[in-house]
């Protein structure tokens, strides 16, 4: 046992330890690449191809277009890009984790060379788009859909991962430079595709990732103007989505209802957390909003027969889901009074 292990107690050392287990498993793999293997669709392997996941073959005649099935997903989607970009995102996430906790040089080779391979070295770099995100076959010319977006979430995180290990040793400039260049691409294309303009006039949980994803890259990139600009109209989305009993009427609607309403809670929190970290006390100022959504969810939690909506998943799932949601709210509060 290392010192760090000796030094933790009970779930502390536990998760160090698990940690350090995963970054270990990542350390024997090759790294992630959009590149492999080919996917139907594109003629670019660069580009990025995912399936829109609750989107089915059409059982009359598999030339039609696929059909929807909300809350029922669809694992052809497996094979293509939407399950990789999460996974990216869990081996950065470990790596940084790992290298903050034992310095290990390792951990930081193969988090460089992760980055390398998906986003710069260019023959396996990722295209700065989501022209294909979550295609529905046989439909549009089989191309993305703006809520195919959703999948850029993974981003969010991967940019915390790289601040997180340029605070502690910093990567070498052309990556650095090359990784800002990519970021500051994607972001246009966010700002001025047609997917990236639709799904920013979203009136559901998609227009308020999509505000997170593009909040997180002007905050890389330093796009000062984007990052203010967003924090302005952020509080007409709170507006347009929770009504003041705390609905959120697109959420509740949905097949998943109460697994979406917390889903929206989640990427809002974030947006709170991301500008308590400019030293804006986001939360505090709109906080009436969020409260009321939180409390309008808990009052169903004891007794789902009470739930007027459709709900799929397993109800005590969801509900630890926003147990842990309101756990984040609680320590976003106590950190700005």
């Amino acid at each position: 046992m290392g010192p760090l292990l000796a030094a933790g107690r009970g779930e502390d050392a536990a998760l160090l330890e698990s940690t350090l287990r995963r970054a270990e498993g990542i350390l024997g793999q090759e790294p992630l690449s959009v590149v492999a293997p080919p996917k139907r669709f594109v003629t670019d392997q660069h580009n990025y191809a995912s399936l829109s996941i609750y989107f089915w073959p059409d059982s009359t005649d598999e030339r039609l277009p696929y059909v929807s099935r909300d809350g029922h997903r669809n694992p052809e989607a497996d094979r293509y890009d939407g399950p990789k970009i999460a996974q990216l995102s869990h081996r950065l996430r470990t790596l940084a984790q790992a290298y903050y906790l034992t310095h290990d040089p390792r951990h930081h080779y193969a988090f460089a060379r992760q980055l390398s391979v998906w986003f710069t070295d260019s023959a396996t770099r990722m295209n700065p788009q989501f022209d294909y995100a979550q295609i529905v076959p046989n439909r549009n010319g089989n191309r993305g859909n703006p809520w195919g977006i959703i999948e850029a979430y993974a981003f969010v995180d991967i940019i915390e991962a790289i601040r997180l290990m340029e605070s502690l040793t910093p990567l070498a400039p052309p990556l650095h430079d090359g990784l800002t260049h990519w970021f500051e691409q994607f972001a246009q294309w966010l700002r001025q595709s047609e997917l990236g303009r639709k799904e920013a006039a979203a009136k559901n949980n998609h227009g308020i990732a999509y505000d997170v994803i593009l909040l997180s890259m002007a905050l890389y990139t330093g796009d000062q103007a984007t990052a203010q600009a967003l924090a302005d109209s952020f509080p007409l989305r709170l507006q347009t989505q929770i009504r003041p009993d705390g609905s959120q009427p697109a959420e509740l609607a949905r097949n998943n209802a109460l697994n979406y309403s917390v889903y929206n809670l989640t990427h809002i929190l974030d947006f709170c957390y991301i500008q308590q970290s400019l030293g804006n006390p986001f939360y505090s100022q709109h906080r009436a909003p969020i409260d009321a959504a939180f409390k309008f969810l808990w009052q169903y939690a004891p007794q789902p027969e009470a739930f007027p909506y459709k709900e799929l998943k397993d109800w005590d799932s969801v509900v630890g889901y926003l147990r842990q949601q309101t756990e984040r709210l609680q320590r976003l509060r106590e950190n700005e009074e």
